[in-house]
């Protein structure tokens, strides 16, 4: 856990640091909370446009899910913007998520064992970027592990650095 934890603060320091221009077209982070979404319940997440123009984008996010016990997600995806207008500001999103939720306080009383599970997380959003680098989402979900499928609905809200 602290292993999978400093690797990700470190990704996100390494990565806000990497840019040099104050351009708002060359931001290429994107720092979120969302809930729903590929986090399950809720989550924080970073996210890095690996092009110099919207395309194709890479995310890693840590949230939690509760069903009786309460789960950390650790999440990871790829996402395509396809952007719905000439200035660049309106986006529909799609993306692909894969998320493992690990118990981590378990009162269900089902036994001390370690309780896992993995999810693929498929997602169409609408994405809008306003003034001040501010970017709200939104969108659905669908949430597919060996237990079940299920509709899911995201809202998303950050900032572009």
């Amino acid at each position: 856990m602290k292993k999978i934890l400093s690797t990700l603060f470190l990704t996100i320091i390494v990565c806000t640091h990497s840019y040099g221009q104050d351009n708002p077209s060359a931001k290429r982070n994107f720092s979120y909370v969302e809930a729903g979404g590929a986090g399950l319940f809720f989550s924080i997440n970073y996210e890095r446009q690996l092009s110099k123009t919207p395309g194709f984008s890479w995310r890693i996010g840590l949230g939690g899910y509760v069903e009786g016990d309460f789960y950390i997600t650790y999440n990871t995806g790829l996402a395509y913007l396809f952007a719905l207008n000439e200035t660049e500001d309106s986006f529909i999103e799609f993306g692909v998520n894969y998320t493992i939720a690990r118990e981590y306080i378990g009162i269900s009383g089902d036994g001390m064992g370690i309780h896992m599970f993995e999810n693929v997380v498929p997602g169409l959003s609408y994405r809008k970027h306003l003034e001040n680098d501010i970017i709200l989402k939104a969108g659905l979900n669908a949430v597919f592990n060996k237990y079940t499928v299920v509709p899911w609905l995201n809202l998303g809200f950050g900032k572009r650095f």
